[in-house]
């Protein structure tokens, strides 16, 4: 082989492993970007439902004088007909764990202190094994259960002259937020939540906790909240207060299938829908079909989702949870 054929070829072997190299690397980057495009246009993956802990039971909701099954409905939402589409309803959704504590022997110690930080220093008075009474000298009572912490109280308040220079909803809002946070029971939840006052006692404001994976927390009744308390605009703060606070725990939780929208509109009409509002006509429009978590008053071990139907002067509350017995 001559010197200048040695030259040829390896001139051609630099150029081939160039465009080899060249190939190698757009190869490369064309198969990024189409394992990119797959990831992005790729179906989703098969939804997963634990049921973790088993078989749940049915939400608790209050003993009611009426049922929904004494009302007839139409549905007149904006499409005219049920939520049909997973954006709308998920075919799925987080059930959460509630804590409970339970009586310790530093129980009794911690109701007198919470009684003697809101005025109470007289008592206690057993009113139960986990119940405990305590009291003011104008008569007023504080009442707290030892395993929840829950509580409420009624002091006598000084009678205001008439009903002038009401304070405005925020206002309210904000005082019971403060009042709150300066006896150590203001928690995240209720600080974030949202805070509404009744249409009955515009001096009474409940506070609702915050909103949970964006769906709001709901309670049996639709403008008191689990913990409502009533203004003294005499005595410049709060005669009476419920305090009743479920910590969920967002760490605990079991993913579980849910009804239809379909399913759960039957269940309504059934009877088996706890009504919220109770309208004052037995034809009842139903606006807005929504999902929401349902706290109730009495301790649960689970926080469920249910099912919102709401309407002119009307919502009622049923069951999400498809196995929920």
């Amino acid at each position: 082989m001559t010197l200048t054929q040695a030259a040829t070829l390896t001139k051609r072997t630099i150029i081939a492993f160039l465009i080899l190299g060249i190939l190698g690397i757009a190869g490369a980057v064309g198969l990024n970007f189409y394992r990119q495009y797959q990831a992005l246009h790729a179906p989703p993956p098969p939804e997963v439902h634990w049921e973790e802990w088993g078989q749940l039971p049915l939400p608790v909701f209050p003993p009611s004088t009426v049922t929904s099954s004494n009302f007839s409905y139409s549905l007149d939402t904006t499409t005219g007909s049920l939520p049909q589409t997973p954006q709308d309803i998920p075919k799925s959704l987080r059930v959460y764990f509630i804590a409970q504590t339970g009586i310790n022997l530093r129980a009794p110690d911690k109701a007198r202190e919470l009684a003697e930080n809101f005025g109470f220093p007289e008592g206690p008075k057993i009113l139960s094994e986990e119940t405990r009474e305590f009291g003011d000298k104008k008569g007023g009572t504080l009442t707290i259960n030892l395993i929840t912490g829950n509580f409420n109280f009624e002091k006598i308040a000084t009678p205001a002259a008439e009903l002038k220079n009401i304070p405005d909803k925020s206002t309210l809002v904000e005082a019971l937020k403060k009042y709150l946070a300066e006896k150590n029971l203001l928690p995240e939840a209720l600080l974030n939540g949202e805070g509404k006052t009744s249409t009955d006692n515009p001096m009474q404001v409940s506070l609702f906790p915050a909103d949970i994976d964006r769906l709001s927390v709901v309670t049996p009744s639709e403008t008191e909240g689990l913990v409502h308390a009533l203004y003294s605009r005499k005595d410049e703060t709060f005669s009476k207060l419920t305090y009743t606070f479920w910590t969920v725990d967002q760490t605990s939780f079991a993913t579980y299938p849910l009804k239809t929208a379909e399913e759960a509109y039957s269940d309504l009409v059934s009877g088996k829908g706890y009504i919220s509002i109770i309208p004052d006509k037995p034809a009842v429009s139903i606006s807005m079909v929504y999902l929401a978590y349902f706290e109730p008053e009495d301790y649960a071990s689970y926080l469920q989702p249910v099912f919102i139907f709401e309407g002119p002067n009307f919502k009622a509350l049923v069951p999400a949870v498809k196995s929920a017995r």
